[in-house]
């Protein structure tokens, strides 16, 4: 405890005068009704003495005159150390990095203290932050302005730049001497050793450094695609013990869309954690974070440069199939494993393979190996394809080479023929690589000493060939090719995919180089970054990481960033880690990268001259409003008991008295009322059971659920399989679908959920009648039970004919059930309409119909969609939908497809979707077809 003014305390020697004083002054007289005549018969003549001061009332006076004299005092509760003397300036160097967020009030309380204590040394005070911008005013400032300018000061989510900061401090101070205070945020820098030694001329004494411990820290440094799955490197600051955390990954709408959990080893500063998903749900990760940490370090963003691309190859002959070792795209496919998903086209024709492709795998990138001759629509097709933003990668051969005929899907103009080692137009010995452009999507590429070309096609010779030209022979030939054409790319590699024209294949450029070439179905609307001779493109700034690790929009302080296409962007004061560039084109900047680590600040740097302090200490309280407000409280009592020893309250004092119990009752019972809303109430908090819980959630959300079995491969597949829908719902509707719920049919609420999913197996027990009766009533009540057999490849499902275990068993379970006759799908049903077109509904199979509660409308042949009327309370397959949705955790999907066709699976998705949303807008989806007929019906009305 200490005093701001402890002079005042002299007069406390007052006390004693005052109680003399108070002791023999007597209290005021009582009030009394005057009878004169009564007083007159008993008048007595004797003397009286007058009554002392009560010592209880002497005692609150004193009291309250102390109080007042220690409020004037300004009592000081755990006084700051004073450490600044002499005149010298105070310079202040603040750490206001990302690192400074978890201790910051206390950083900004300890600064404020310290320019207290310059003003009371009437010293002038500089500040430099290290985060901030380079332009920042240094200047001498009073202690108002330092107030003014740490108040308004903010951590950032950047890296200190300490060198540049201290240089300009240094130059404002100069050559003084400074009493110098550094608030650092515990983080070694490279640049420490250089950055300090301006202040180590410039100390009038030790400098003084509070430092802080880093053990909390933890960052992400890098996410990549490694064998399918997304791999997370994580760093931390100590390897003392064992440190478990949770990952998450979320979309460009902020939702946790998968969790898993990481660990450090006891010793361990860096580990790599994963995130085994599909691709789909792979490539809507636009952020990753350490759950639980609330800072720019945790956050990693994700962009386009992280997906699994979709490429579609145009399947190779039947030979070429049993020989993969002679396919070119057996090279391709090695090529793009782990970095893209290679969808193929096996047994189809050009044409029906180009549009499968194009119509239903949605590839960014096509790539055809030595075609030539094409049919005109697939011509149009590929066409239309890189104009709207695909990209089209085509490879030499002799076909290309013996073709007369003109090819618009070419970037440039082919010559006749083929030019080969020992041809007419050849080479003495093999073409190496030219070295690799300074500019474009190779130029960050090694340069590859093992690759030679024996064979290419040339390309006829034209002003803008050089333009076109992204990698070249050691003779100035071209051998990769592009031009734009419309928001896509052409792309021409003028020797084979396969080794018998060059050692390209074999090696590892060509794995980077179609990894490159693979990116530019993403990045196809740059193309001033994907053209040679255009070094920069500028991107808009979208969204920043804010200091505590949330995206927020970006402000109008920030800068577009100019992006060199041979060096990622780094962060700055004007380029804050974030999103650049358009919504669905962004590039992401990060605070770390996978070089970067965490090391504490070394305090050798100092040269000895420095005094360690940490932020742990406690900060002075100025308790005189306190000492004050207690004075205050007892003048109001001294107040009221002299009114009352007065006889103020004497002739209301059956109302005071009443009065004064009422205000009691008052007192006591806002008390009462006070203390129950800061308790929880147990007794209802024990009713609440972990089902009712359940319920509660269930409630809030749409929920998909499943049938739980008791077979732990199904239930597992069943799980698997609706939250992979689940995933689809969200990224292709406005759906946003709860967590998918296993339900148990003899104690779980079913009410809650608008479809279940029920995989039926002779293997698990039979429902019991409570189970069938409990289905039964929430059928009746508008759910949907959804029954699946995925027993297709062995029967097919005949409802009416011969049955498998399964199908028996989904008999058995039926029986108990009140369900009316059925039908297939019909092609005009709502739900075959409700989102997609649907020809089918095919699961991990294909060949099963979709069973349907029957609406056949009497007459009516004409009605367009079926069962407009109301939801079917029951679906019937037998092509193991969930086994079509479900992927393994690894990257992978948990089964392949019977038949081995990858459109299958998208189709089995699209017939998820469609279940869905017919099952919650049944009845709006099939109304929406009769519009027409009933706004001509209304115009029929009018016309009468």
């Amino acid at each position: 405890m200490g005093f701001a003014a402890p002079f005042l305390l002299f007069f406390l020697i007052a006390l004693p005068a005052i109680w003399w004083l108070l002791h023999v002054t007597p209290p005021a007289p009582t009030r009394e009704i005057f009878p004169p005549l009564r007083l007159l018969l008993k008048i007595a003549n004797h003397e009286e003495t007058p009554n002392r001061t009560p010592w209880w009332l002497l005692l609150l006076r004193l009291l309250m005159v102390a109080l007042v004299i220690f409020a004037l005092a300004d009592p000081i509760w755990r006084p700051a150390t004073t450490v600044l003397s002499g005149n010298a300036p105070l310079a202040l160097v603040i750490d206001n990095g990302w690192a400074s967020v978890h201790d910051w009030d206390k950083r900004v309380d300890i600064a404020l203290d310290l320019v207290n204590q310059a003003e009371k040394a009437k010293k002038t005070i500089y500040i430099a932050a290290t985060a901030d911008n380079d332009n920042q005013d240094i200047r001498a400032l009073n202690s108002n302005e330092a107030e003014k300018l740490l108040h308004t000061m903010r951590p950032l989510s950047l890296p200190t730049h300490r060198r540049s900061v201290i240089n300009k401090l240094a130059a404002a101070l100069k050559g003084e001497k400074a009493d110098i205070v550094y608030l650092s945020d515990g983080l070694q820098m490279v640049e420490d050793d250089e950055a300090f030694s301006p202040l180590m001329n410039l100390a009038d004494r030790d400098i003084l450094v509070y430092d802080r411990d880093i053990s909390d820290l933890v960052g992400i440094t890098s996410t990549k695609n490694d064998n399918g799955a997304l791999a997370v490197d994580l760093i931390r600051a100590k390897g003392d013990g064992e440190k478990i955390l949770s990952l998450g990954a979320y979309d460009g709408e902020g939702r946790m869309i998968a969790e898993t959990e990481t660990r450090f080893e006891d010793g361990e500063t860096s580990t790599v954690s994963a995130f085994n998903l599909p691709v789909e749900m792979k490539n809507d990760i636009a952020a990753v974070k350490v759950n639980g940490q609330h800072d720019v370090a945790a956050t990693y963003l994700s962009d386009a440069r992280n997906h699994i691309y979709r490429v579609g190859l145009v399947s190779p002959s039947a030979r070429e199939l049993a020989e993969p070792l002679l396919s070119p795209f057996y090279y391709i496919e090695k090529a793009l494993y782990g970095r893209a998903d290679v969808l193929t086209t096996k047994g189809q024709s050009f044409e029906q393979a180009i549009k499968t492709l194009i119509n239903f795998g949605h590839p960014s990138t096509i790539i055809l190996d030595d075609v030539v001759n094409m049919p005109e629509v697939s011509q149009q097709q590929l066409n239309h394809f890189v104009e709207q933003g695909g990209t089209l990668i085509r490879f030499a051969g002799p076909n290309l080479a013996s073709n007369d005929n003109e090819d618009i899907l070419l970037p440039v103009k082919l010559r006749h023929g083929e030019r080969q080692l020992g041809g007419v137009m050849s080479w003495a010995t093999p073409q190496k690589l030219a070295p690799l452009p300074k500019t474009g999507i190779f130029s960050d590429l090694a340069y590859p000493e093992d690759v030679t070309v024996s064979r290419q096609i040339l390309a006829e010779p034209s002003p803008e060939l050089f333009d076109h030209t992204w990698l070249s022979l050691a003779d100035g030939t071209p051998l990769v090719t592009a031009r734009a054409r419309g928001k896509g790319m052409l792309v021409f590699i003028h020797t084979s995919a396969g080794p018998t024209w060059s050692t390209l294949p074999l090696s590892g450029f060509f794995v980077e180089m179609m990894q490159k070439l693979v990116q530019t179905g993403e990045l196809a609307q740059n193309v001033q970054f994907l053209s040679k001779g255009k070094e920069n493109i500028v991107r808009e700034p979208w969204q920043v990481i804010d200091s505590d690790g949330s995206l927020v929009p970006a402000p109008s302080t920030v800068a577009p960033l100019s992006l060199n296409d041979k060096t990622e962007a780094l962060p700055s004061f004007n380029h804050p880690p974030g999103f650049y560039g358009q919504k669905n084109n962004l590039y992401a900047v990060n605070l770390l990268d996978k070089e970067d680590s965490f090391l504490p600040l070394n305090s050798e740097i100092f040269s000895g001259k420095v005094h360690l302090m940490d932020y742990s200490g406690d900060v002075e309280k100025h308790l005189g409003g306190l000492f004050l407000a207690f004075a205050i409280m007892l003048f109001a009592l001294d107040t009221f008991i002299t009114l009352y020893s007065g006889g103020l309250f004497a002739s209301q004092k059956r109302f005071f008295r009443k009065t004064s119990f009422l205000m009691l009752g008052l007192c006591f019972t806002g008390a009462f009322i006070l203390g129950q809303m800061g308790t929880p109430n147990p007794t209802f908090a024990e009713k609440l059971s972990a089902n009712d819980a359940a319920m509660v959630q269930s409630a809030g959300k749409t929920r998909l659920a499943y049938v739980i079995t008791g077979l732990d491969d199904i239930d597992d597949t069943s799980k698997n399989g609706l939250e992979a829908l689940s995933q689809f719902l969200l990224t292709r509707t406005t759906i946003d679908p709860g967590p998918v719920a296993g339900l148990d049919l003899e104690q779980d609420e079913l009410a809650f959920y608008p479809l279940i999913y029920w995989p039926i197996d002779a293997k698990s027990p039979m429902p019991s009648k409570a189970a069938i009766d409990k289905i039964n009533a929430y059928m009746n009540e508008g759910g949907t039970v959804l029954f699946d057999t995925h027993d297709q490849i062995e029967t097919g499902m005949d409802l009416n004919g011969k049955t498998t275990a399964n199908n028996q068993r989904l008999r058995d379970i039926l029986s108990g059930l009140n369900i009316p006759a059925l039908e297939e799908v019909p092609p005009d049903h709502v739900i075959a309409r409700s989102f997609y077109i649907m020809p089918d509904f095919p699961g991990r199979y294909r060949g099963s119909p979709l069973w349907i509660l029957s609406s056949a409308l009497g007459g009516n042949d004409k009605r367009p969609i079926h069962a407009g009327d109301g939801v079917s309370s029951i679906l019937i397959t037998a092509n193991d939908f969930a086994g079509a949705w479900a992927h393994d955790g690894k990257g992978s999907w948990k089964y392949p497809l019977v038949p081995d066709d990858d459109m299958q699976r998208v189709w089995a998705f699209r017939g998820g979707l469609n279940i869905v949303m017919y099952v919650l807008t049944g009845n709006y989806k099939a109304d929406q077809v009769h519009v027409p007929a009933l706004l001509e019906r209304l115009g029929q009305e009018k016309s009468r």
